[in-house]
């Protein structure tokens, strides 16, 4: 996990991170619970920057 705290601060991510939030509205059928962290990558390189952290 510290290595996923460093990628935050040194901001090796370029997508956005959520924390405690809502699904309903990124689901079709408008249901889900809360997320308490939630990742959206901005594009293919930034998802393999993530998974390789974890």
């Amino acid at each position: 996990m510290s290595e996923f705290h460093n990628l935050i601060n040194n901001n090796l991510f370029q997508g956005r991170i959520f924390f405690d939030k809502s699904l309903e509205n990124l689901t079709w059928l408008k249901v889900g619970g809360r997320a308490s962290c939630l990742y959206i990558p901005k594009n293919k390189k930034d998802l393999a920057v993530f998974f390789k952290a974890n």
